[in-house]
């Protein structure tokens, strides 16, 4: 795919040099919106749209997935993804045999099992370059691109809020093992990592609707729970009497027979604002750039010529007169 830029002959490496020093494919400095002018234009747009600005340019997929060398990005996404699932398996192997049946019953054991296939989408994605193709304009990105996009805009907002509810709510000073640590803090570093420095993925603000659905299902499965006997499992030295250790509950502060209020202000809380706060935050960092101006000039970008417009043209053309 030809890029736009003042000198015709110019060779695609000189065009790399030049997308790093201007984040675009001409010399030309991009259009930039303001913070809270992003916010309510990005509402307008596709889940997965690649528009970047009003006037056009649009994300440069394959530096916004693969910003880094792709054999170095390749090696990082494989150790992480082996990591990750070694994490998985451990997990599954040493918890209690007879209680396994409500392991998917945590948030914790749903991030985990998301974060495992967010680092194999991001994997995947850099060893299959042609997913990393430039569209024409106008169309979406790879749907496989687009399945890895969901999956990070999902997972490190549920781990954060994995994170913070785990210290505030149910920690109770107990000794912090390895696996704690990382379930509840380490994934959530390396999956920034993988998505803003090994990538630069933009976040969009629609995204935070994937979320936020999460939490709402989660609590309803909150709410169902107590009424379906399932219980927490065979724990050792667990009591109805003490709501710390209650078998009928899957969290201490989660416990609509004996205390329907503070439940259900718990529960609305968690929906209703720190999902929201954390996709907020996760929107935010995705924005940061230079001198913090949280604008998006970190992004690379793409500018679509005259030539590849009129492919696109010719393309819908053929299709039209197919139908």
């Amino acid at each position: 795919m030809i890029e736009n830029t003042n000198t015709v002959n110019m060779n695609e490496s000189d065009a790399d040099k030049r997308n790093s020093v201007n984040g675009i494919t001409d010399d030309s400095q991009p259009e930039r919106m303001s913070y809270c002018s992003r916010f309510f234009w990005e509402w307008k747009q596709p889940f997965f749209g690649l528009k970047e600005v009003p006037s056009g340019e649009c994300i440069k997929v394959s530096a916004a997935f693969v910003a880094r060398n792709r054999a170095a990005t390749i090696f990082f996404r494989l150790c992480f993804f082996a990591w990750a699932l070694s994490i998985l398996v451990y997990n599954l192997v040493t918890y209690p045999s007879q209680n396994r049946f409500i392991y998917m019953g945590y948030l914790t054991h749903w991030a985990l099992v998301l974060t495992c296939a967010t680092f194999l989408a991001t994997l995947a994605c850099t060893i299959w370059k042609s997913s990393l193709d430039q569209p024409l304009q106008g169309e979406p990105a790879h749907a496989f691109v687009r399945l890895t996009w969901f999956l990070i805009s999902l997972t490190i907002p549920l781990q954060a809020m994995v994170v913070l509810l785990y210290w505030t709510l149910d920690y109770k000073g107990q000794r912090v093992t390895y696996l704690n640590a990382t379930r509840h803090g380490v994934l959530l570093v390396v999956l920034l990592f993988d998505g803003f420095v090994l990538g630069n993925i933009p976040i969009r603000i629609k995204q935070g609707l994937f979320s936020f659905i999460m939490a709402v299902l989660f609590s309803i499965w909150l709410t169902i729970h107590p009424h379906t006997g399932l219980g927490n499992g065979d724990w050792p030295n667990e009591s109805d009497t003490n709501d710390d250790t209650n078998d009928d509950v899957l969290y201490s502060v989660v416990n609509w027979k004996d205390n329907p209020t503070p439940t259900a202000i718990v529960l609305i809380i968690v929906t209703f604002v720190v999902a929201p706060l954390m996709f907020f935050f996760l929107w935010t960092f995705s924005l940061a750039s230079k001198c913090l101006k949280f604008d998006g000039s970190s992004r690379t970008l793409h500018r679509y010529n005259e030539e590849e417009a009129s492919v696109k043209g010719s393309a819908s053309e053929l299709i039209d007169a197919a139908l």
